[in-house]
């Protein structure tokens, strides 16, 4: 097992050098490091956390030790990396993540917010067009042209 992580962690060391200087010049490719890289340590973190339940059971510490090696080599990698990766992350995400809730209901109460606030604002665009027909009917049915106050608006618009 230990072979097989320090054989992972070589090619994995080989796949991040060849990988560094295309992700430089282009942003998406920093995800195309990043996305395996967070794998591999989440995988490693899990085989971790399975040697450690079962530490009655391993009796040599020497593989332990290896893998926790691996996995700080890992992280460090990562580290060195997420440097590339732009973006951020809102702290009320975080804050949600700390108190141990699912970020995947942060996302859809966020997107429910954001339908909700969409379909407001459409909802005031078509009261505001409904109004602006509205005042035209009433300007033309009294003769008044609105066409010099749309004309005037504009030359006030410009000269500002």
């Amino acid at each position: 097992m230990a072979s097989e992580d320090s054989e992972e962690q070589g090619s994995l060391n080989t796949d991040v050098d060849n990988n560094t200087t295309s992700s430089l010049t282009n942003a998406s490719s920093s995800e195309a490091i990043l996305v395996p890289l967070v794998d591999k340590v989440t995988q490693q973190l899990f085989q971790l956390e399975t040697m450690v339940k079962n530490s009655a059971k391993v009796s040599h510490s020497e593989v332990l030790f290896e893998s926790i090696q691996n996995l700080v080599t890992m992280l460090q990698q990562l580290e060195q990396q997420s440097s590339l990766a732009q973006g951020s992350v809102p702290l009320d995400l975080l804050e949600c993540i700390d108190r141990g809730e699912n970020p995947s209901f942060y996302t859809l109460a966020k997107l429910d917010q954001w339908q909700k606030l969409e379909s407001e604002r459409q909802r005031k665009m078509e009261a505001v067009g409904w109004f602006r027909d509205c005042l035209r009917k009433q300007l033309e049915e009294h003769d008044i042209n609105w066409t010099e106050y749309v004309e005037e608006d504009e030359r006030r618009s410009e000269s500002n």
